[in-house]
């Protein structure tokens, strides 16, 4: 699905994240009949008031208008995100890809240790 993201144990399990976050805020590990629904309809907001357990059956009876209201409003964003981009001016966009990768790096060294 679009927007999970999964981990990986020595590139041998898989496990959505969706899951591992709501399984530690159970407390227990969910039934392989248990799928993990997005209130919203967006895959990668992964905040467990976004969050809800539903049985294999509910889960796939769930209306997707959700979803088609996240699509609608991702589209809309990306537009008025690409408009943005398009009428900075090449110092702007120099300076914010800088300041980005600067944020990316900090990130992961700091995740990683280094």
């Amino acid at each position: 699905m679009r927007g999970c993201s999964s981990f990986g144990l020595d590139n041998i399990i898989y496990r959505k994240s969706s899951r591992i976050i709501i399984e530690g805020h159970l407390g227990r590990e969910l039934t392989p009949d248990e799928d993990v629904h997005h209130i919203d309809g967006d895959p990668a907001n992964n905040s467990i008031e976004n969050l809800e357990v539903l049985s294999h059956a509910e889960h796939s009876s769930t209306p997707w208008q959700n979803q088609k209201e996240y699509e609608r409003r991702s589209k809309a964003m990306s537009i008025a995100s690409r408009n943005y981009w398009d009428n900075l001016s090449s110092e702007e966009r120099l300076e914010r890809t800088r300041k980005r990768s600067e944020g990316v790096t900090r990130w992961w060294r700091e995740r990683h240790g280094y």
